[in-house]
């Protein structure tokens, strides 16, 4: 064995028989957590890392075998550790004893320190034994949280909830049944799913996610704290797997690279979706595409907020819905034909966009809107006027088909 394994094993032997005999205080247990993340791990020869604080009832090997370091970890009050066998990590399973017991866990692969927070008989099983990553899981409740500069939480919504962290240049999570979320002082992001999704953040966990995976009904959100209207919400519409990156530098490249993506370009303010998927501002719907050929793109310059819509063969019966103030916009592909729908909504939408374009087949009238009027233009002309009378317009809908000319207000 080699000098520096004898010498780390040396040292967490030493460091178990003294909290056996004398209990740390929580500070000094953290601290001790910081002392060991330091420490060299070989990449040849892995030594026993010693992992955990609180009061723990149980700690089981995840499989049989002699530990490394010789160490009786029944004896062990008050810690726990990540167990190695052969050489490898293998893990363990964490039962805690107490309600509102916060127990941190070292993760050699990647140097982070995670706490889980448990109560009372709740449970963490740790494995590292089926590929080079930290694969957790969890009871429902317990809450997961990486030490890193600016915070990685994950929140279990059931027994099956699974967290994995890859060991990367750049952090990779992968996670199923769950709440993941980034914080830092001017931003929150929130990933929340009831299936397997992932996600990538940087590695300094200074910008937070970069690119995730939605799986079927889950939904991103993007909360700016500094700047609000920044922030925006996007939920997955399809059964399929949607992926989303979010260009947060100018350094950042990305690529739509099948119709199955979308990019949100923070620097130049500019928004892409394909497919099936649902674009929020302030929890209220500004965009949402029910066929998966859909492109549409979001682009913002001198003031105007413009949303294009292309889709060369629709055929779901409502290709896509686009909400501004109190109007509804709504494509209909019926009898091999599209067909435009306006309707006044009761519920207030973000007045996002001010210019509406769209080339399903062939090109449509564009609509622009401003102060809440709306007006299609072209040939086939419509105009739509409301005032802010819920008991009157909640009643009005008008359909206009584009080889007909309309025009409607709102004098109520």
């Amino acid at each position: 064995m080699k000098k520096g394994v004898v010498v780390i094993i040396f040292v967490m032997i030493l460091f178990l028989s003294f909290i056996s005999v004398h209990p740390l205080s929580p500070l000094e247990q953290l601290e001790t957590i910081e002392k060991i993340e330091q420490t060299p791990i070989p990449t040849q020869d892995l030594t026993t890392q010693v992992t955990g604080t609180g009061q723990i009832s149980e700690v089981t090997p995840a499989s049989t075998g002699s530990l490394s370091g010789g160490v009786n970890f029944q004896n062990i009050v008050g810690s726990y550790r990540v167990l190695v066998m052969a050489g490898k990590l293998v893990g363990g399973v964490v039962v805690s004893s107490k309600d509102n017991n916060a127990v941190p866990a070292f993760n050699p692969l990647t140097g982070d320190v995670i706490i889980y927070n448990m109560d009372l008989g709740d449970t963490v099983t740790i494995d590292y034994s089926t590929e080079p990553a930290y694969n957790a899981k969890m009871s429902e409740g317990v809450k997961a949280e990486v030490q890193a500069k600016n915070k990685v939480r994950f929140t279990a919504y059931g027994q099956d909830s699974t967290l994995k962290i890859k060991s990367a240049d750049e952090p990779s999570y992968e996670f199923n049944n769950g709440l993941l979320e980034y914080e830092s002082s001017n931003l929150l992001e929130q990933i929340n799913t009831t299936k397997a999704n992932n996600a990538d953040v940087d590695k300094d966990y200074e910008l937070g996610f970069k690119c995730l995976t939605l799986a079927a009904d889950a939904n991103y959100n993007y909360d700016d704290k500094v700047k609000p209207d920044r922030s925006f919400e996007i939920k997955n519409l399809d059964k399929q797997d949607y992926k989303v990156c979010i260009k947060k530098t100018i350094y950042d490249e990305y690529q739509l690279v099948n119709q199955r993506y979308g990019i949100i370009d923070l620097v130049k303010d500019d928004v892409k979706l394909k497919s099936k998927v649902a674009y929020s501002k302030k929890n209220k719907a500004v965009y949402e595409s029910f066929d998966s050929l859909n492109d549409a793109e979001i682009e913002t310059s001198l003031g105007t907020t413009k949303l294009s819509i292309t889709n060369k063969a629709p055929s779901a019966a409502t290709v896509s819905k686009t909400y501004s103030g109190s109007h509804v916009i709504t494509e209909n592909f019926e009898n091999k034909k599209m067909v435009r729908v306006h309707e006044f909504s009761l519920t207030k939408h973000p007045e996002l966009i001010s210019l509406y374009s769209t080339a399903f087949r062939q090109a449509q009238p564009d609509i622009t809107i401003k102060d809440n009027l709306l007006v299609q233009k072209g040939k086939n002309k419509f105009t739509a006027f409301t005032q802010q009378n819920k008991e009157c317009f909640s009643q009005l809908k008008s359909l206009f088909a584009y080889q007909e000319e309309g025009r409607f207000y709102d004098d109520c």
